[in-house]
């Protein structure tokens, strides 16, 4: 009998309002707002609505989910977050703690990262055009959707503090780079592997060939063909200056 009275003056402590459109619930007997067909209200402005707190098999375990129960949203005790039903499938809100802000983020560690945990390219646009690609094989494509090697852009590329005119940055066996000049390297050959040829007879190299002429131009360098079986499937356009050797 004692719980029955606990009820009734909690009950009595509240005001329900119904109108033909909406319902209101509040200590103050206020109407409820006529855009809001729940107006839940308390004048010590201290209080919240806690939603249907579910575990993660319990949320998945709700039958009969379909279009019609679109925008449904439960409390997922397991993941810590809350979830909507879109009509096929839940989709997880981000929260604080999970999602990434658009004006920093601090206290990351190395379980955060942006990208994606499937077989699928992480895409960055800009101005709705994809500028950047990080391929799911590990390659990184720069203006093209279609990376061949682990660095592949599709423009020209500038180098700004510390760049040299007249000079090509090169790299020795341990990758250290180094400015050397135009006209005492550019008389040397430059390998075609080095812009992705293969040479094993059945990749087609005619892209990292005719890349390798069209680089070489610009300083009237020597192209080299290490010993092996070089594949194209078209014509290759030689440029002045450029000279091919076996």
């Amino acid at each position: 009998m004692l719980k029955k009275s606990y009820i009734i003056l909690y009950i009595n402590l509240l005001c329900f309002s119904v109108y033909a459109q909406n319902v209101g619930i509040n200590d103050n007997g206020n109407s409820p707002n006529s855009h809001a067909i729940l107006d839940v209200d308390i004048s010590s402005n201290d209080k919240g609505i806690l939603i249907p707190r579910l575990s993660t098999l319990q949320r998945k375990s709700i039958n009969g989910l379909s279009i019609t129960e679109k925008g449904l949203t439960v409390f997922d005790e397991d993941t810590d977050s809350y979830w909507l039903w879109e009509g096929t499938k839940w989709t997880e809100f981000m929260m604080a703690g999970k999602a990434w802000g658009i004006k920093g983020n601090s206290g990351t560690t190395d379980s955060n990262f942006i990208g994606t945990t499937d077989s699928v390219d992480f895409l960055v646009f800009a101005d709705s055009n994809e500028v950047l690609r990080f391929q799911a094989n590990g390659y990184i494509g720069i203006n093209t959707d279609s990376a061949t090697t682990e660095l592949d852009i599709d423009g020209s590329i500038r180098l700004r503090n510390g760049a040299n005119a007249g000079y090509f940055l090169q790299s020795d066996s341990a990758g250290t780079a180094s400015w050397v000049a135009i006209n005492s390297e550019m008389s040397k050959c430059m390998s075609v592997k080095s812009f992705g040829a293969k040479g094993d007879g059945s990749t087609d190299d005619l892209s990292a060939i005719q890349a390798a002429i069209d680089s070489a131009a610009q300083g009237g360098a020597k192209i080299c063909f290490p010993e092996g079986i070089y594949n194209v499937s078209s014509t290759i356009f030689l440029k002045a200056g450029v000279t091919l050797e076996g």
